[in-house]
């Protein structure tokens, strides 16, 4: 991995590291063994670390890895993370704002299918949503995870009749240039694993779409 891991770090510190990740970069080691950004964080912490969150592949944003296991056991259990994602659709969204519950499953294609009510083999999905702008051609949705679903938010959203932008997968019309996707995990709160008190980081925002670029001067 060319890329300098130290471009990536939001947040370093004796329990935990919060890191920025690219889209395009695996979060972890797959079937493709590329190079991907746990094991390039451990060597270039020289220690041992634990995935705290994962995001797909062509998805950036906030990943948190714990470094000592008390801090492992407690954000992996933590009930107060709060994950706050951004996401470029197309073409709208039914409501300005809402909350949706479904039941998602993993199929054997690595893709997830929705069913609106509960059955077997499916688990309950819930998250927020908000419409923060709309573009000639996209909407740009605040979105804030209430589980953490495999493709959760790509599916639901697809569902609801709107696209990530560049997710063919889940129905967009297009793949982007560099085959990420319009999904970004904008901003992270977590409960500290020693002290207790919330902290709160943000990602910046990518910088491959002008659309980004266009979200960021309307966030500022």
């Amino acid at each position: 991995m060319k890329e300098n891991i130290s471009d990536w770090i939001i947040e370093r510190n004796h329990q935990y590291l919060v890191l920025n990740k690219p889209a395009g970069i695996p979060t972890q080691s797959d079937k493709t063994n590329d190079a991907d950004l746990l094991t390039a964080t451990q060597a270039y912490a020289k220690s041992d670390l634990k995935l705290i969150n994962r995001l797909d592949r062509p998805v950036s944003g906030c990943v948190i890895l714990a470094k000592s296991k008390n801090a492992t056991v407690h954000l992996s259990n933590s009930k107060k993370i709060v994950k706050t994602y951004l996401a470029i659709v197309e073409p709208s969204l039914p409501k300005e704002n809402d909350t949706i519950v479904a039941y998602l499953t993993k199929g054997k294609t690595n893709k997830a299918y929705l069913s609106e009510v509960e059955k077997e083999g499916y688990r309950k999905a819930e998250m927020s949503y908000k419409l923060i702008h709309t573009f000639d051609k996209y909407q740009l949705v605040e979105i804030e995870l209430h589980s953490g679903r495999f493709h959760q938010i790509r599916v639901m959203l697809s569902h609801l009749g709107c696209r990530v932008k560049g997710d063919v997968k889940y129905g967009a019309r297009r793949a982007n240039k560099d085959r990420s996707i319009g999904l970004h995990a904008w901003k992270i709160a977590l409960d500290h694993p020693v002290h207790g008190k919330m902290e709160h980081y943000t990602s910046p925002l990518p910088d491959n779409d002008t659309i980004w670029k266009l979200a960021g001067d309307i966030l500022k």
